[in-house]
C-alpha cells in the first residue's frame, strides 16, 4: 500500500497556518500572538438597516503573528424575519472600508423564517502590493487593525433581524427573541 506521503505531499514545511482563533462573541478574552483581545458582548438583536452598519459580535481589532501572508475571517449567526420575504448583503470589512471582493447577498422567503448566517472574506498582505483594503490587499500589518462584518438589508421591504436567536427549546413566541453570541473564526496563514 505504502505511506500516505507516497499518495500525498506534505509540503515539506508541516501546517501553513500560524495562528488559529475561534471564539463566541460573548465578551470573553482571548489571546493571541500578539497580545489579549476582549471580544463583544451580544445582549439584544439588531434589525437590519438600508445602510451599512457593522454586526454586533463581528468586531475584533487584530494584529496578525510575524510573516502572516493570508487572514481568513468567517462568522456564523443567526437571522430571524422582520418581512415576509427577506434579503441580506453582507461584506467583511478592515477599519470600516468594505472588501468588495467578500461581498455577497442572502434570501429567505416565506416558509423560511429564522436561518444561520455565514459571512466570510481573505485580507492579503505583500509588501510588494499597493495597498488597497477594498480590494482585500494590504502592504503590511503589523499594527491593530478592526476586521467585522458589515451587513444591510436590500430594502425597507425586506427587512430582517440579525444575531436573532427566536426559536429556542422547542418554542418561540412574539417578544421571546433571545440574542444570539455569533461564532468567529480567525486564522492567519503563512
Amino acid at each position: 500500500m505504502g505511506n500516505l506521503t507516497d499518495h500525498f505531499s506534505g509540503g515539506g514545511g508541516g501546517s501553513n497556518i500560524l495562528e488559529y482563533i475561534k471564539f463566541q462573541a460573548d465578551g470573553r478574552i482571548i489571546t493571541t500572538q500578539k497580545g489579549d483581545v476582549t471580544t463583544q458582548n451580544v445582549t439584544t438583536v439588531t434589525k437590519a438597516l438600508t445602510s451599512w452598519q457593522n454586526l454586533p459580535g463581528s468586531v475584533f481589532a487584530y494584529t496578525p503573528p510575524d510573516g502572516t501572508k493570508y487572514v481568513s475571517y468567517k462568522l456564523l449567526t443567526s437571522m430571524y424575519y422582520v418581512d415576509t420575504a427577506n434579503i441580506g448583503h453582507f461584506s467583511l470589512a478592515l477599519d470600516g472600508t468594505r472588501i468588495t471582493k467578500s461581498q455577497n447577498s442572502w434570501y429567505f422567503g416565506t416558509n423560511h423564517y429564522q436561518d444561520q448566517w455565514e459571512a466570510t472574506g481573505i485580507i492579503q498582505i505583500d509588501s510588494s502590493f499597493t495597498e488597497n483594503i477594498a480590494e482585500g490587499k494590504l502592504s503590511s500589518w503589523d499594527s491593530n487593525k478592526t476586521l467585522s462584518i458589515s451587513f444591510r438589508t436590500y430594502s425597507g421591504s425586506y427587512e430582517y433581524n440579525a444575531n436573532d436567536g427566536y426559536y429556542q427549546n422547542g418554542g418561540g413566541s412574539s417578544g421571546t427573541a433571545r440574542a444570539y453570541n455569533p461564532y468567529v473564526e480567525i486564522i492567519a496563514y503563512k
